[in-house]
């Protein structure tokens, strides 16, 4: 167990700005969890267009 959580790291982040200071090549997954209904509307589409990334 111990060797997954040297390998986990959290990155707390605005969910309100959908630029994020974090380069796309330091993260494999994005968690936003019930984020939807929390932040303005106009928010969601570039916060999702910002965790989505393809290889």
């Amino acid at each position: 167990m111990q060797d997954i959580q040297d390998r986990v790291n959290f990155v707390e982040l605005d969910a309100t700005s959908p630029d994020w200071p974090v380069s796309d090549s330091n993260y494999d997954i994005v968690l936003m969890s019930y984020i939807s209904g929390s932040v303005p509307e106009s928010v969601i589409l570039p916060l999702y267009k910002n965790a989505f990334k393809a290889d």
